[in-house]
């Protein structure tokens, strides 16, 4: 399963694709914000954007939870000159590493955890004053959930033998947006304390000690996504609200 996982980690960072898109993105609100310093990106995957942070001057480190990940990634850090001791296994909401840092990213994380408050505090504990955090969420309310709902209906005859499974990704995707509900079993997705919009994303990291300096919403339709930097303002109303990824960068205040 870890190799599969693999394997379908590497088409999604692909040049061209979608989330190596978004994470080009997020790398370059970071150094944007924050021109220097130490890196972590929690949920690191295979490393891509820890290496590509590295490659921008920045002490970077990746974190995930996944062990077989993290032995790629560091392979893929050691073709770079990084050392295994940049890439840990982390727990759901824990930092493993004792060092503070100046910006933290966390792409495509949070749909997955369930405590979204709870997990942000302690992502604020790893910060240094004034830190950024790179962050995306899953707007429920999307486009691109739409299109995947409609898709469904048309692939029911591929569920003969298990209409349940069918009928499990369609409800995670209306209650969260995603295929797997954030990894929670149809009956507890109700129970998890998580964020389905960029309103309520932005709220959460306000209320949790950060201000939005900066965001990209982002809708995983290539057509839509094409020229985000130019969008006017109706665009950005539209895409605030029906974007599949709110991507913002938040800052460490008080």
């Amino acid at each position: 399963m870890a190799e599969a996982w693999a394997v379908e980690y590497k088409n999604k960072t692909k040049k061209g694709s979608y989330y190596r898109t978004r994470a080009e993105i997020a790398g370059q609100l970071v150094q944007k914000y924050c021109p220097t310093g130490k890196y972590l990106d929690f949920g690191c995957g295979q490393g891509f954007l820890v290496g590509n942070m590295a490659s921008r001057g920045y002490e970077a480190f990746g974190c995930d939870l996944s062990p077989e990940m993290l032995k790629i990634a560091q392979k893929n850090g050691e073709e770079l000159g990084l050392p295994s001791n940049r890439f840990c296994v982390n727990e759901e909401n824990d930092v493993p590493f004792h060092d503070r840092f100046d910006a933290i990213s966390i792409l495509g994380v949070y749909p997955y955890i369930q405590d979204h408050d709870l997990f942000t505090r302690r992502i604020r504990e790893k910060l240094r004053d004034g830190g950024l955090v790179v962050a995306t969420c899953t707007n429920r309310v999307s486009f691109f959930t739409y299109g995947a709902l409609l898709l469904n209906l048309f692939r029911i005859k591929n569920y003969k033998s298990n209409y349940k499974s069918w009928l499990h990704s369609n409800y995670a995707l209306i209650r969260t947006g995603t295929w797997s509900g954030g990894g929670t079993s149809w009956r507890d997705i109700g129970r998890a304390s998580r964020c389905y919009s960029a309103q309520s994303f932005d709220e959460m990291f306000l209320r949790n000690g950060f201000r939005c300096l900066d965001s990209v919403d982002l809708f995983n339709l290539s057509l839509l996504d094409k020229g985000y930097a130019e969008r006017r303002p109706a665009g950005k109303w539209v895409a605030r609200r029906f974007a599949w990824n709110h991507l913002a960068v938040y800052e460490k205040i008080g």
